[in-house]
């Protein structure tokens, strides 16, 4: 069995190749894989140990994972509060969003929160309240059903689990911003929503550490030298998953 230190893509099967780009959420920046009609988040996790993939041990312990997007998160904060009739694709160039222009994918979404007009060829826009609350309400329950169903700690046995509306309610922060976000119908602060699944520090007993000794070590290791990071390369703008002819 070879090795290998490659990096690591897990994603959907129908994603050969796209163009890499980075994009400004509300409280982030994000890499994002942009194929001909779609966009997919790009998000980096870590793991302990070595993976096997089919017949090669990879070495890093770091994983890019590929999921699907939901382009409206980047087209809310540029569409809000347009509300007069305006062209589609200079609003995003505008707002350093052209790398999203023509992809047929999002403009299909586009009329779920926007009345929309062909003018001379042209997509013409403008955001109404209402559609934006029905979306928003819309994508949170969404979110609230599927993390009951599907997360362990927030899974609903008899009513609605507290901690799969607060989980759903934390993506959610990360995506909007604090005008959109407070849209939403919500009985915990920010905190109760942030700490929710995320392990808690455990607190020692006095006698606990009052007896605490040390560990006696017979001889120092030899310190090793860290694993260097799996990073995507610095400047690449394009992935390709095809099989080597």
């Amino acid at each position: 069995m070879e090795s290998s230190g490659k990096l690591l893509f897990i994603g959907p099967v129908e994603v050969a190749h796209g163009e890499i780009v980075t994009l400004q959420l509300p409280r982030s920046q994000m890499p994002f894989l942009l194929t001909d009609s779609s966009i997919y988040s790009i998000q980096k996790s870590s793991f302990f140990g070595s993976c096997v993939v089919g017949k090669t041990i990879n070495s890093s312990t770091e994983v890019f994972i590929i999921t699907p997007f939901d382009p409206i998160f980047l087209l809310l904060p540029v569409l809000n509060q347009i509300y007069s009739f305006r062209a589609y694709e200079e609003i995003l160039r505008d707002s350093n969003l052209s790398a999203l222009i023509g992809k047929s994918e999002i403009l299909a979404k586009v009329s779920k929160f926007c009345e929309c007009k062909d003018h001379q060829g042209q997509l013409y826009v403008r955001t109404t309240e209402e559609k934006i609350n029905e979306w928003l309400q819309m994508k949170f329950e969404a979110l609230v059903r599927e993390i009951s169903v599907k997360v362990p700690w927030a899974m609903s046995i008899q009513g609605q689990n507290p901690n799969a509306t607060k989980t759903a309610l934390g993506i959610l922060y990360e995506l909007l911003n604090d005008d959109f976000f407070m849209r939403l119908s919500m009985g915990f602060t920010i905190r109760e929503i942030l700490i929710t699944g995320k392990p808690q520090p455990l607190r020692r007993q006095n006698n606990e550490i009052e007896n605490f000794k040390p560990q006696q070590h017979s001889a120092k290791k030899k310190p090793q030298p860290p694993k260097k990071a799996a990073n995507l390369p610095k400047g690449q703008l394009t992935l390709s998953f095809a099989k080597a002819k």
